[in-house]
Order: C-alpha cells, then structure tokens, then sequence
C-alpha cells in the first residue's frame, strides 16, 4: 500500500480523536501530509506494515500516536544511536513511556 496514491480514507472520527491526542500530548496543531493516513493504517491493519519515511519526515509522531491511540507496545528499528537517544530525548519531553536498547 503506497500512501502517495490517496487511497486510504480515514475515518471522521478517527481523525478527530488522533487529532485531539496530537494537540493534547504532542502540541502540534496539524498532521504532516500522509501522518494521518500511516497512523490509521498501521492501527486497523491486520499484517504488518512498513513506513519508510526521509530523515525529518514525521516517523516519531507516527509511532507515537499508534501507541496513544492502541494503548499497545510499539518497535522502532533504527540502525543509528544518535538517532536512538534523540528519540528518547524527545518522547520523554512529552511525558510518554519509552525504554530504548542499543547495543
């Protein structure tokens, strides 16, 4: 499923709660484009779904609201350190649980 082509349609409803859960937990007053449309998608799929998303796309913000919306554990992959704890800087700013692993 390719997000660029529009043909996820998300819910009303749906938006208006992760809408709210990002203005309440993260302050932020919109979605980047296709954040959404990920969201949703990883949270009423029932396979796994992968977003591979450019440096400074929104993944974090992907992540961390298909954790608040499902209330479930969620496993990040990244290759990169520096990234790990940026990350955990970050999500521990907005008062969400997190435990990171690096070896």
């Amino acid at each position: 499923m390719d997000l660029r082509d529009n043909s996820i349609k998300v819910p009303a409803v749906f938006a208006a709660k992760a809408l709210d859960l990002l203005k309440q937990k993260l302050k932020f007053l919109e979605f980047r484009p296709q954040q959404l449309e990920a969201v949703y998608s990883i949270c009423e799929s029932k396979t796994d779904i992968v977003v591979i998303v450019a440096t400074g796309g929104g993944k974090t913000v992907v992540y961390i609201m298909v954790a608040l919306i499902t209330k479930k554990t969620v496993v990040v992959f990244e290759p990169l350190v520096s990234v790990i704890q940026d990350q955990k800087r970050a999500i521990d700013a907005f008062n969400i649980g997190i435990k990171a692993r690096n070896q």
